[in-house]
């Protein structure tokens, strides 16, 4: 039942109203009842003080505060409701021989109490409820309230269970008349709730459904397009992959793999030697590559040179000073900022750079392999205004480190390994027009910025060839036919 969540929560309201509307009509009688005793009393106290507290803090920990999975919060209310029947409904004890039945509980103590347990979790239901609906930023409060509703509850139950003599008649008599009734009136205000929901929702069908007659769209899948297939997307491999959301779905294998995927060997279905388990032949003793997480892309942009501007005039880059500050970022130690492992000393100012860019290899291979796919689209954890978008500042600094890199080659004379650069640049800023937000139209706007900085430098160069500047002129005219063909 947990597993549909919009049901679940219905029946629990629907439980709630049930358990509290039965403990008013036990707990009718306005004076105090006879003062037998039940044998259990204090363990399904104890179990009512300590277990929803503490199933409430693991399963939060198990749906990251109530990010995914949120049914599983329901469990909480769901053991306050049964140990509230067992308190309800306890077993009256018989004095055993050298026993005093006065060391148990009373009964009608156990009762109010089980009337509580219902009242608190009715209570835990809304705030499930309103949990799962809530933005991550908004998610604190409730959880406090959660955690603070069942500390008073632990609070109530010990000062219940364990200091009888020191409350009064008129105050356990108190208690006893007005907790099912709270019990019941806290009930209806979340049937109103529930039911202006459902009023809501109601209106909300009847206006989509008089707009699309007129011909408006309200779904967003009008506006992005057909969604390509996973080998077909630029974002389903890396290094924009780690990017994406996969709590429903699961990405490709080579989204996950800096290397392309190895070719399977052909399996020798021939009888293994002796002591081999059938299925070992053909296994290669070199080892798979191993997974790629966003902290290690994260990791590897973050190096890219966001070195101040050292430059000769307003568009060539100062490469010795560049060089420079790759050797004082060298002396930091483990505090490094451009380099993964501390680089060789005595290395010239060349083979310094070709071993700062070096560490960028792997990565730029696999951006060349995303590149030639020829969609674009990543699957996002679409939330409003509170839309994770991080690949965007990601983006940002794969274009700026490609930018860094073709004039660095170019510097060097490479002349197609720039142009090479310079294409993934202009894939990377198609791809990054994509977006449905202002910020990513902005971070596309950026990364165009980027790139008339990039061709504006190698223009200036005078190293590029006619068809080096045909080429760019497609490039900047966004000709996407041409652009399919990386």
């Amino acid at each position: 039942m947990l597993g549909y969540w919009k049901e679940s929560h219905n029946v629990f309201f629907g439980a709630a109203i049930l358990l509290n509307a039965l403990a008013l009509f036990i707990l009718r009688d306005k004076e105090l009842p006879d003062e037998s005793r039940s044998r259990g009393g204090r363990l399904f106290i104890g179990l009512n003080m300590v277990a929803p507290l503490c199933l409430f803090f693991l399963y939060m920990d198990w749906t990251r505060r109530g990010s995914r999975d949120e049914e599983l919060l329901l469990i909480t209310p769901g053991v306050l409701f049964v140990l509230g029947i067992a308190l309800l409904f306890p077993i009256r004890a018989k004095a055993k021989e050298g026993e005093d039945i006065k060391d148990f509980l009373p009964t009608s103590l156990l009762r109010e109490a089980g009337a509580v347990s219902f009242l608190v979790g009715a209570a835990m239901v809304s705030i499930v409820v309103l949990l799962a609906d809530a933005h991550r930023n908004d998610r604190d409060g409730y959880i406090f309230y959660g955690y603070a509703l069942l500390f008073l509850n632990t609070a109530y139950l010990f000062i219940r269970g364990f200091f009888l003599p020191w409350i009064s008649g008129s105050t356990r008599l108190f208690l006893r008349r007005w907790t099912p009734r709270m019990g019941v009136a806290l009930v209806l205000l979340l049937l109103a709730w529930v039911v202006n929901g459902w009023l809501a929702k109601r209106m909300w069908i009847q206006h989509k459904a008089a707009g699309e007659a007129e011909g408006w769209k309200y779904d967003r899948e009008h506006y992005i397009g057909k969604i390509p297939a996973d080998e077909d997307n630029f974002f389903m491999a890396l290094p924009f992959s780690v990017y994406g959301h996969w709590v429903y779905r699961v990405p490709p294998m080579d989204a996950f793999l800096w290397d392309e995927l190895p070719e399977l060997e052909p399996i020798d279905f021939s009888d293994p030697p002796q002591g081999m388990m059938p299925g070992m032949m053909g296994m290669s003793d070199q080892a798979m590559p191993a997974p790629v997480s966003r902290r290690e892309v994260d990791a590897l942009l973050d190096r890219a040179p966001f070195i101040g501007r050292a430059v000769q005039s307003q568009i060539f880059l100062n490469w010795r000073s560049i060089a420079q500050t790759l050797r004082a970022d060298m002396q930091k130690g483990d505090r490094m900022e451009y380099f993964g492992e501390r680089p060789e000393s005595g290395l010239t100012d060349e083979e310094l750079l070709d071993q700062y860019f070096g560490q960028f290899d792997k990565m730029f291979g696999a951006l060349s392999r995303a590149a030639k796919r020829p969609g674009h689209h990543l699957p996002l954890y679409y939330r409003g205004l509170n839309t994770p978008l991080s690949h965007i500042m990601a983006m940002k600094r794969m274009n700026w480190l490609l930018k860094y890199s073709a004039l660095a080659k170019l510097d060097e004379g490479d002349v197609e390994g720039a142009m090479a650069d310079i294409r993934l640049q202009f894939r990377v800023f198609e791809a990054g027009g994509s977006g449905q937000f202002t910020i990513s139209q902005l971070g596309h706007a950026g990364y165009g910025a980027l790139i008339v900085e990039t061709v504006n430098a190698c223009l200036h160069s005078g190293k590029l060839s006619s068809g080096h500047m045909d080429e760019l002129k497609e490039l900047l005219t966004l000709d996407k036919n041409h652009l399919g063909q990386f």
